[in-house]
């Protein structure tokens, strides 16, 4: 995104774009969750993860914090958890009912060893966590 505003998809109505995040750094990944229409959350090229609820777009819920560079990934593994990707070649879980501080700056849980190609995210998790 050129323009640093990232237009809310989800709040189309009849093709009209009646909300826009405005965000500093390029978009590089967004995901809804299955459950919950109106939270959206995106991966940026400021090495963080914006979770917004789209009937106040003004500031997001929280800000992720912790990847070294651009997030190229994410996905809700369910209503409370999603796990980021980054070209830094690590995965994290985030708990986002932490999100009431704003900030969340420690995930869960951190894999190394991850090679930023394609993958099906939430196999790969899956598999890091039966090998406990």
């Amino acid at each position: 995104m050129h323009d640093g505003l990232f237009p809310s998809h989800v709040l189309l109505l009849q093709g009209v774009s009646v909300g826009t995040i405005k965000t500093k750094a390029n978009v590089c990944c967004v995901q809804f969750p299955l459950d919950f229409a109106h939270f959206l959350a995106f991966g940026s090229a400021d090495h963080q993860i914006y979770y917004y609820d789209l009937r106040n777009l003004k500031v997001p819920l929280c800000a992720m914090v912790g990847h070294d560079k651009t997030v190229s990934y994410i996905k809700f593994v369910d209503t409370m958890s999603l796990v980021s990707a980054s070209t830094d070649n690590t995965l994290k879980l985030w708990d986002l009912s932490m999100c009431a501080s704003r900030v969340i700056d420690s995930p869960i849980q951190s894999f190394t060893g991850h090679k930023n190609v394609k993958v099906h995210l939430l196999t790969t998790i899956i598999c890091l966590f039966s090998r406990k």
